[in-house]
């Protein structure tokens, strides 16, 4: 009578156990047989993985999205600023009684200033998007150092192109008391430059920061000199 096949246990190697064979039934010489066992291992592993990273995922779009509500906020945000100034400035200027000052030439050239002052805002916007990888708020903060452009001029000239804008829309609404605001609003706008804004970029960017404040002002251009020192804008 011929002998019954033997059955043999073979340990497989680790990533061929991490691929959910645990082991192996040979009968005598016979082909090798999953054993069920770990196949349902493998399939349990799988789902655990599945699982893992899926939560994983919806993590990641959980803090992208209250990034992005952050964003969102702190644009609301400055936009309220603008309608806050103004509305203060027309208050004031009732509450004082103000007389009217500007004139057309005056009213002229306030449109120019907020058009300009609009399109300098948007150009740095567009800057710190596309060049800088990032927004202008703190939930999404840009990626890589902006220099080029007004950049390469001034470091804050975001923050020229609001007052330019203030500056305009005081001319332009007949709005005496603006130039009492502004100058309150230029020294609150400092005090959060120096001692909040500048510390996290040299946080964020160390000595490519420290570099870039030694050859661009900080609100004053130097004439005839941008971020390269050599008149010639830096891409």
């Amino acid at each position: 009578m011929p002998p019954n096949p033997s059955l043999h246990l073979t340990a497989l190697s680790r990533a061929e156990f991490e691929s959910g064979f645990g082991f192996e039934v040979r009968l005598g010489a016979g082909r090798p047989l999953q054993s069920r066992a770990a196949g349902e291992l493998h399939l349990v592993r799988r789902r655990i993985v599945t699982r893992s990273s899926t939560e994983a995922e919806r993590m990641r779009k959980l803090q992208i999205d209250a990034k992005r509500l952050g964003t969102i906020v702190h644009y609301i945000g400055v936009i309220a600023e603008y309608f806050t100034v103004i509305f203060l400035s027309v208050w004031l200027n009732k509450m004082l009684k103000i007389p009217s000052l500007f004139g057309f030439p005056f009213r002229a050239a306030g449109f120019v200033l907020t058009s300009f002052g609009v399109l300098l805002i948007a150009w740095c916007c567009w800057l710190q998007f596309t060049v800088g990888q990032g927004t202008t708020g703190f939930p999404e903060p840009t990626r890589k150092l902006v220099t080029s452009g007004p950049y390469g001029i001034v470091r804050n000239p975001m923050m020229e192109g609001q007052f330019l804008v203030f500056a305009g829309l005081g001319f332009l609404l007949d709005l005496g008391a603006m130039f009492l605001l502004l100058p309150i609003l230029i020294l609150a706008t400092h005090g959060v430059t120096v001692f909040i804004e500048e510390p996290n970029l040299k946080s964020r960017f160390g000595q490519e920061w420290i570099n870039y404040t030694k050859i661009v002002p900080r609100w004053f251009p130097r004439l005839g000199r941008t971020q390269g020192g050599t008149g010639a804008k830096q891409p």
